[in-house]
């Protein structure tokens, strides 16, 4: 594999990796997930490759282990708040049920 196809796919796997982390921070997850396939294809083709073993991409290694930190910690974000949404359901639905059995 020649190097510019090598540093391609380095480039689309950050690109991919950018927008998941804009759509996690938007919250939507399901654009999220619909990125993941080809980011893991993306991936596993470079991981064949082992490129990010040659020390032209020592760089990039570090660059995409933080790409991957801020995906995740996107995610996380939007777990949580929907974790949160989740509780203020249930305590609504409880307080409804309570009003109802009063009324």
């Amino acid at each position: 594999m020649s190097l510019q196809r090598r540093k391609s796919l380095v480039n689309t796997l950050q690109n991919l990796l950018k927008q998941q982390i804009d759509f996690a921070r938007q919250g939507q997850i399901s654009t999220v997930q619909e990125l993941s396939t080809k980011t893991s294809f993306v991936a596993e083709q470079i991981a064949i490759e082992k490129i990010l073993e040659m020390d032209e991409f020592k760089i990039y290694k570090k660059q995409l282990q933080k790409a991957y930190e801020d995906l995740s910690m996107a995610l996380k974000v939007q777990k949580n708040d929907v974790a949160e949404k989740v509780s203020q359901i249930k305590k609504g639905k409880k307080t409804v049920r309570a009003y109802k059995k009063n009324i």
